[in-house]
């Protein structure tokens, strides 16, 4: 369940990120959080250990969505990252171009629903109940104020070439503090439903005993 619901805006920021990574670089999502690989000897072996595949790309869908569909369309820091996002998935698609069509037709999608290029469809916008209110906590976690200091960051690290890395870096310590958050947001409210499916199976058993 956890793996399917990002955190919108954190996923766009860590998406965002990939534009300024060396090409081959690729990205795996556990608990709920997205991390970036460096392309060097040992990236099939961390993949592996975090259980990371080319089937997590599938996984982006939702919270790209969630961002159009979501937020504000018309708070300029929200579109400058959500373009900054589509260049981070360009970047992802051209190191997928050569080993997997479909993992590069869904990157190109969701950089098209990013920047408005491709209509979303309604099936990938269904949320139930439990998406529904996860996502409505998940926008507690960032302040306009705080989107627009991320926002900065990126456009500093895009116009900034020498030390687009330490800017990505900056960034990637807000980003963690942020996913810690959207994670116990997460948990508790899993862990609500499953006390509750639990009690309610308790009521359910001790009715038809009796």
């Amino acid at each position: 369940m956890s793996t399917f619901l990002l955190e919108p805006l954190s996923c766009l920021l860590r998406l965002a990120m990939l534009q300024f990574m060396p090409e081959g670089t690729k990205l795996g999502i556990h608990r709920s959080r997205i991390y970036i690989v460096d392309p060097w000897t040992l990236q099939p072996l961390v993949r592996w250990y975090t259980g990371s595949s080319r089937d997590d790309l599938y996984f982006l869908l939702r919270p790209v969505v969630a961002a159009r569909m979501r937020f504000n369309q018309k708070d300029e820091d929200l579109k400058r990252i959500m373009l900054h996002a589509s260049l981070g998935l360009r970047a992802l698609q051209r190191t997928y171009a050569k080993e997997a069509n479909v993992a590069g037709q869904c990157l190109k999608l969701y950089s098209q629903y990013l920047t408005g290029e491709a209509e979303i469809d309604e099936e990938d916008f269904a949320t139930d109940d439990f998406a529904t209110q996860i996502y409505g906590e998940y926008r507690k976690i960032w302040s306009k104020k705080e989107l627009a200091i991320a926002r900065g960051i990126l456009d500093m690290a895009r116009s900034d070439n020498c030390n687009s890395r330490s800017w990505v870096r900056a960034l990637g310590e807000i980003l963690n503090s942020k996913e810690a958050a959207a994670q116990k947001i997460l948990t508790s409210l899993t862990e609500g439903i499953t006390k509750n499916n639990t009690d309610t199976s308790k009521q359910t058993l001790s009715s038809a005993t009796k």
